[in-house]
């Protein structure tokens, strides 16, 4: 019970008396502690935080007593009050309250234990009474699942003598060994008795194997009529006797750019209602009609996916090698999304479908566009001149692709687009003719802003509109193409890119080609990644990867002409939809459009590769192989699984890249498992020893010449090294049975 002093009719406005007295657990003995006879109640509610019914006595002294069964942690509490009176005036309060004994044992566990420990378990024993306390310390070690008493399993000498003077503390300590083949939790109890008094405290400790599962992969990357032999090389190598094998699997795909087919049911049916998203299913049908009268075969595909579950998302299919299952892991939605796009996938190739969708959406786009041409974002928004200059932009791709329906009703749309870009392409030249002629601007510096440059790209694909212009629109197009000339050099990747096109169609082919050779010189070429850039990636549009990529690639195929370049960029975006989700209907347009229909014809490869693992080469025959993508996937029995199976050979017979995994799991002692470095994902872990020094905190490298001792502060660092993005990335780092954070207390933190 707590009892707090004041009279019962106190003003509320007056701060409640600060003391507060509560007894916990057992009541300590009154008279004598050396007659008295010790009564013993073992504390096992440790819960951080008490539950009680809001109820409020007073006696008749005043004071207000909250009476409740308190939990039995030795700690200090926080006890938050509020009162008020009929008239609504209130207080709010705090007290702290310790809830302690006389005689007081406090054991502090680690959070686990592992087969094969050997731990000291220790515990502190304090004594708050008047006088000197001896006693025995003991500890009770049982199979929480049997209840059976196990501690001379475990210790060999489970009981110590304590002897602690008044208001002192004493520490007492058991040493533990855990069985190998124990896995059952233990409930553990810690006693300290005298002849007079005695405290206990009990809780579960659980026991952990010493062995872990391990998934250990090797990706196998194959270009164009390559052939490559592959090494596991942990596995060739393994001559552990406690390692188990789990699974041996094989996967591989054929010919990944049927992920870009598939990528276009969620243009077309992505949900939000915007301008630019719009388009996009206009897009996506459009180009569906096309990529099908260009290959029959896709309609075929489509049905025998429908029919063998080729439209589950492989993040499904794929889950039981990982050893994080997906249901656990935070891209569940973006499969679970996928897969029910899939599902609607066989439908995108249907013609009379996709004439109606496209009329839709067609008609809602015409409806969103204002009077003055331009397009909003969203309905009652004000034109906007990006948004209008890229909806224009992916039309007048799809003309390029002579796609676009010969109707009135597209060629205003589209012209009404057209006048007002040029209005604002207009405008922006004569605030700038104003700066300059006020003092405040020059002809001569750089007024090539990203937007222009979209501008100019835009308008680059229609070689007649060259003769329409005149006045101040021919004015400002010179001025901004001069631009382009003279300042190319200091723009970021994506305007150089525009800056590419821009200048080719309008007969500057000396810069043109000065652009793409500065472009090559500063691409990285990656062996099994292509042709790429790094670069500052942001926010803007103009900073994306995947849709300068994507630019890149018409670069490199219309201005440079060079195939050889065009299907190694290719396969730089291939690679990151292996491993990215393309978040926007933006950069899945880009993508589709630059892997679909530039470069060589990679969707009608339909070779299936030969695969040798060991000594046995792969009948794919008898493979139950996706259609199109020739995606399988294949599980050794754990009894073939051996060195022999270290060995992969993949010859690609196609004009596209290839790729796979070996993927191999297995259980073994923690202390066995070796770093795998084989993977375009690194994680280095280093375990530093933190002391103070006058110029502050000084780490060193914990090795066999400075190990840790035991009270040493340790701090953990983990690297993590990539060699692409990544997106579906998922870390748990496991800490040590001895290692516990500096800080435990539970507390309320911004981080």
């Amino acid at each position: 019970a707590i009892k707090m002093k004041g009279a019962r009719n106190n003003r509320a406005n007056e701060k409640l008396d600060d003391q507060a007295s509560l007894s916990a657990g057992v009541s300590p003995p009154t008279g004598d502690l050396h007659k008295a006879k010790p009564e013993f109640t073992l504390r096992q509610n440790l819960k951080e935080t008490v539950f009680f019914f809001p109820a409020v006595i007073t006696d008749s002294d005043g004071n207000y007593i909250l009476d409740f069964k308190m939990n039995e942690a030795l700690t200090k509490w926080k006890l938050l009050l509020f009162a008020h009176t009929k008239e609504l005036a209130y207080i709010f309060d705090s007290k702290m309250i310790v809830t302690q004994k006389d005689l007081m044992i406090q054991p502090n566990m680690p959070r686990f234990l592992r087969q094969g420990d050997e731990v000291i378990l220790s515990a502190r024993i304090s004594n708050l009474s008047e006088g000197t306390i001896e006693g025995v310390s003991s500890i009770q070690l049982l199979d929480a699942i049997s209840g059976q008493d196990v501690t001379k399993l475990f210790c060999t000498v489970a009981e110590n003598n304590f002897n602690v003077g008044s208001k002192q503390n004493v520490a007492t300590e058991w040493k533990v060994s855990v069985p190998l083949d124990w896995s059952s939790p233990l409930e553990y109890k810690v006693i300290a008795r005298s002849e007079s008094i005695s405290d206990g405290e009990g809780s579960v400790l659980p026991v952990l194997t010493d062995k872990i599962l391990v998934t250990e992969t090797l990706p196998l990357p194959v270009k164009a009529g390559q052939s490559k032999t592959f090494t596991l090389k942990s596995l060739k190598e393994n001559t552990s006797n406690t390692l188990k094998h789990v699974q041996y699997a094989l996967e591989f795909t054929s010919n990944p750019v049927w992920y870009a087919v598939k990528a276009l049911p969620y243009l077309a049916e992505y949900p939000h209602e915007c301008s630019e998203q719009i388009f996009s299913r206009i897009y996506a049908n459009v180009l569906a009609a096309y990529v099908a009268n260009k290959n029959p075969k896709f309609k075929e595909y489509y049905d025998k996916w429908k029919v063998n579950n080729g439209l589950q998302s492989n993040l499904s299919k794929n889950h039981d090698i990982k050893n994080t299952i997906l249901e656990e892991t935070p891209w569940l939605q973006n499969a679970m999304g996928e897969e029910e796009q899939m599902q609607k996938i066989s439908m995108l190739f249907d013609m009379n479908r996709i004439q109606n969708e496209t009329n839709s959406a067609f008609e809602k786009l015409v409806k969103r566009q204002q009077a003055d041409g331009g397009f909003g974002w969203f309905p009652g928004y004000q034109s906007d001149w990006y948004i209008t200059q890229y909806i224009i932009e992916g039309f007048e791709h799809l003309n390029r692709l002579k796609v676009l329906p010969a109707s009135d009703q597209y060629n205003r749309l589209i012209m009404n687009g057209k006048l007002f870009i040029d209005r604002k392409f207009e405008e922006n030249f004569l605030a700038l003719e104003k700066l300059v002629k006020e003092g405040k601007a020059k002809w001569e510096d750089d007024h090539l802003s990203e937007i222009i440059l979209h501008y100019l790209y835009t308008s680059s694909f229609d070689p007649m509109g060259k003769k329409a212009r005149s006045g101040n629109l021919k004015r400002a197009y010179d001025y901004y193409l001069s631009q382009t000339e003279k300042y190319w050099t200091g723009k970021m990747l994506y305007e150089q890119g525009l800056a590419a096109l821009v200048t080719y169609r309008n007969n500057l082919t000396s810069t043109s080609k000065k652009i793409v050779a500065s472009l090559k010189e500063n691409a990285i070429y990656n062996d099994e990644l292509g042709m790429y850039w790094k670069s500052n990636w942001g926010y803007y549009w103009y900073q994306m990867p995947i849709e300068t990529q994507s630019l890149m690639i018409e670069v490199f195929d219309e201005v440079a002409n060079d195939q050889k370049s065009v299907d190694e960029l290719r396969i730089w975006l291939l690679k990151n939809k292996q491993t990215n989700n393309w978040k926007t209907t933006k950069a899945t347009s880009e993508a589709i459009y630059a892997l679909l229909l530039t470069g060589s014809d990679w969707v009608s490869e339909t070779k299936m590769p030969e695969i040798k693992v060991g000594k046995k080469k792969l009948d794919l025959s008898k493979l139950n192989v996706e259609p199109g993508s020739g995606y399988f996937k294949l599980d050794f029995p754990k009894s073939e699984i051996s060195s022999d199976l270290s060995q992969i050979e993949v010859s690609n017979p196609n004009k596209s890249i290839a790729w796979g995994g070996v993927y191999w799991q297995y259980f073994e002692k923690m202390d066995k498992v070796n770093s795998f470095e084989q993977t375009p994902l690194k994680i280095i872990k280093n375990y530093f020893i933190v002391k103070n020094s006058d110029a502050g905190p000084v780490m060193s490298l914990v090795s066999d010449v400075n190990p840790v001792k035991l009270g040493d502060k340790v701090r953990v660092r983990i690297e993590i090294r990539v060699d692409r993005m990544m997106e579906y990335v998922h870390l748990k780092d496991l800490r040590g049975s001895g290692f516990e954070p500096v800080n435990v207390l539970s507390e309320f933190k911004y981080q």
